[in-house]
């Protein structure tokens, strides 16, 4: 392993401190002094800069914690400081004999790789069990990887309890920085007919709802202020292109209220609702693909204020290909208040087959854009199990109704074109 990334910090219980060999930090070896750990500095100075005697040392506490690393005497915990030569985290190190589901050492792991400083946290086996999503609660420029979609599936039953799970991986706090990659997250929906349609089944259990949802200060709250103190601050959470989401209940990703990148690039979703944005401050969507949507299949939606998309595709949507809108809710306590569409919209490269109301629906007074190169292979009116005279529009512009059932819009779109299609 290159000493040069040495830098995450590790905390020991006290019998672990004990275990450590002789010479830990502060100690003398031979002529050269370890520094006190504050006086190496975290994720700047590699060992390569230190003598090769301390060095030794060094390495020999790090293969002291890894070797015991799977003992629940060693878990992580506030203790005796020392460094580890890692900067990646492998979730079985955390596994403890007394685990009835997989989620718990996932969980572990990612407390820890906060809590230490660590940037990546592997998921090796081919198949997790969660029975409760991963809260990244204080994860920062952190990476959850695994070994590919097709190699490493987290199955998401519902909770021991038989109740819904409310998402694979959420925050309950500050979280910024974070990517996704290389898994599978597989929820219940069963695809048992042909779309586009509304209806789902769900066997053998409840499911998941969401695989990834994180909401941020940004969302407004009810009188429309922002920050809204209710939520912590969320910025630039992505979501990669080896990422993969089937089955879930609802959406396959919320990003909701945050602050600088919400994206997500190469990803898959089948038999889902749609890929959501809501309130963000930028909006990076490219090469995404949806199957089977029971909803729309991308929805950019009230209160973002820079949208990019590229490459989008979209099979048997329930909806819209593309929803470039805003949105009237009856609850602004959740997900805040209804707003006007999108500002600051560029797309390009839509491709919507077999839609069940539209290709694309900039409605809602989405306002400065331009959508370009969009082909639209079917529309039909309204999905199999929802008939609707408003389905069947290829293209459809509108204004935002600040009433429901207004006779004329409160605000016009402005300012928009869709070309080349």
């Amino acid at each position: 392993m290159p000493l040069e990334y040495c830098t995450a910090r590790v905390h020991l219980t006290t019998d672990a401190a004990n275990d450590i060999p002789d010479g830990a930090p502060g100690a003398e070896v031979g002529r050269a002094t370890i520094p006190t750990l504050d006086e190496i500095p975290n994720n700047s100075v590699g060992l390569a800069q230190l003598s090769p005697d301390v060095r030794e040392i060094v390495e020999s506490v790090a293969t002291k914690i890894d070797q015991t690393a799977g003992d629940s005497r060693y878990a992580p915990a506030e203790g005796s400081p020392v460094y580890s030569l890692k900067n990646v985290i492998d979730a079985e190190e955390y596994r403890l004999a007394g685990d009835l589901y997989d989620h718990q050492r996932v969980q572990r792991a990612v407390t820890a790789a906060a809590n230490l400083g660590v940037r990546e946290v592997l998921l090796k086996k081919a198949k997790y069990t969660f029975r409760q999503g991963i809260n990244m609660n204080g994860c920062h420029d952190l990476t959850i990887r695994g070994a590919g979609p097709f190699s490493t599936e987290i199955y998401i039953p519902g909770t021991p309890a038989d109740a819904t799970v409310y998402s694979g991986f959420w925050t309950s706090g500050d979280c910024s920085g974070l990517l996704f990659d290389d898994f599978t997250i597989r929820g219940t929906a069963v695809d048992d007919v042909t779309g586009p349609r509304r209806a789902r089944t769900y066997s053998p259990t409840p499911g998941v709802s969401q695989a990834f949802t994180f909401r941020g200060d940004l969302i407004p709250t009810s009188e429309g202020v922002t920050p809204n103190p209710a939520y912590p601050v969320v910025r630039d959470i992505e979501i990669g292109p080896g990422i993969r989401v089937k089955g879930t209940r609802t959406l396959p990703w919320l990003f909701a209220g945050v602050r600088g990148k919400a994206t997500a690039r190469g990803a898959y979703v089948e038999n889902t609702m749609d890929a959501s944005w809501i309130f963000c401050e930028i909006v990076e969507a490219h090469n995404l693909t949806s199957i089977n949507s029971a909803d729309n299949a991308f929805s950019f939606s009230r209160g973002n204020k820079c949208v990019n998309f590229s490459n989008l595709t979209a099979i048997n949507p329930a909806y819209y290909a593309v929803w470039i809108s805003g949105f009237r809710t009856s609850n602004p306590g959740a997900d805040g208040p209804s707003w006007a569409g999108p500002h600051g919209v560029t797309g390009s490269g839509v491709i919507g087959r077999n839609c069940g109301m539209g290709g694309l629906l900039l409605d809602d007074a989405p306002r400065n854009g331009t959508v370009t190169g969009v082909m639209i292979d079917g529309v039909r009116r309204g999905p199999s199990d929802e008939p609707s005279a408003l389905g069947g529009v290829g293209i459809r512009f509108g204004g935002f109704q600040a009433t429901t059932g207004s006779a004329r819009p409160s605000t016009p779109a402005t300012s928009l074109s869709a070309t080349s299609y």
